[in-house]
């Protein structure tokens, strides 16, 4: 859109209307939101299961915008877990065995994150699990293109995951999730723009990597998950004033049908909040790198960051997302 609205003015005038008429065009067309979903700084949303949505368009009411996931997957026990259910606030479960029933379970996971337009699962999301009555594994799948034809590319299965290392440079972006119904409880969201990070295959292969931008957002995504943590944690006090009505649909949906509703649980702990890795968005901004803290993630997160926090290009990352917090675009 940028390079469409910046033709040259010394351009044939119809080939620069036809230039503009395009940008306006892609300007006002409603962009895709999905449920793992995040707004990219060129405004790009992108995610997990979704529907059309502007990003500009007002919210709707609870009731209006409430998107309920599939009820069933074909070739498939599983069903999506959505909030408040309790497993989405337990820390997963280690994997020690690598064997067929597990492969069948993650070519079952990638085939509901597709069903659902995403790009990225992780266990607690789905469920029940048989081997962990109650849990779920340490396990998530993603796809940053969320494209079957490129499955054989993009396509990455993680269990037993270690992020060892976070950058002091982070970013904004709007994220949502397939367990609160995607863009009906989407917001702001800091994280860190690369991580290093250590995990198994589905066959119990050692991986270690450094992931950045889109795939690294991704990936802590995801961690939360299986760390007992949901987007959502991560939000602003105002972020999360917002979505509250929708949550309390989820939570009194729960009531209703659960056998048992008292386990629900609604929030995360203060305790567990103080480790999160970068820290939760507060009053719409990031927070200033001094206010960090370390970086373990509750133990199990990150052991140090990398980057020169002093770096003119962390200077430049660290402005922008400020700026972005603030309601400014690039």
């Amino acid at each position: 859109r940028t390079w469409l609205a910046s033709l040259p003015l010394k351009m044939a005038p119809s080939t620069r209307r036809l230039g503009l008429a395009l940008s306006l065009l892609l300007a006002l067309a409603p962009s895709v939101t999905l449920g793992f979903s995040l707004t990219t700084s060129s405004g790009r949303r992108v995610g997990v299961g979704g529907s059309a949505v502007h990003p500009r368009r007002r919210r709707q009411s609870a009731v209006l915008s409430m998107r309920l996931m599939p009820a069933s997957f074909e070739g498939s026990d599983f069903t999506i877990t959505e909030y408040p259910r309790p497993v989405l606030r337990t820390k997963a479960v280690e994997i020690s065995e690598f064997d067929d029933d597990l492969r069948s379970k993650i070519k079952q996971m990638f085939t509901i994150m597709y069903a659902c337009r995403g790009v990225g699962l992780a266990a607690p999301q789905i469920g029940p699990w048989e081997r962990w009555p109650g849990m779920a594994p340490r396990l998530f799948v993603y796809n940053s293109a969320g494209d079957s034809k490129l499955a054989h590319i993009l396509e990455r299965v993680v269990v037993n995951p270690r992020i060892v290392e976070y950058s002091s440079a982070t970013d904004i972006e709007v994220e949502g999730c397939l367990s609160s119904r995607s863009e009906c409880c989407d917001g702001q969201v800091c994280r860190a723009t690369e991580i290093k990070v250590e995990y198994q295959d589905e066959n119990g292969k050692e991986v270690k990597k450094k992931l950045k931008g889109y795939e690294a957002r991704i990936f802590q995504h995801e961690f939360d998950h299986i760390q007992g943590v949901l987007h959502l944690d991560r939000f602003s006090p105002d972020s999360r004033k917002k979505i509250q009505p929708e949550l309390d649909i989820m939570a009194k949906e729960y009531q209703e049908k659960a056998e048992d509703a008292s386990d629900a649980i609604l929030d995360l702990s203060d305790e567990v909040k103080a480790t999160l890795v970068p820290p939760p968005m507060v009053s719409g901004r990031m927070p200033p790198l001094g206010e960090m803290g370390p970086l373990g993630g509750g133990g199990e997160g990150g052991e140090g960051q990398f980057d020169d926090p002093d770096s003119a290009s962390n200077q430049r990352n660290v402005g922008k997302a400020m700026l972005k917090g603030m309601g400014w675009s690039d």
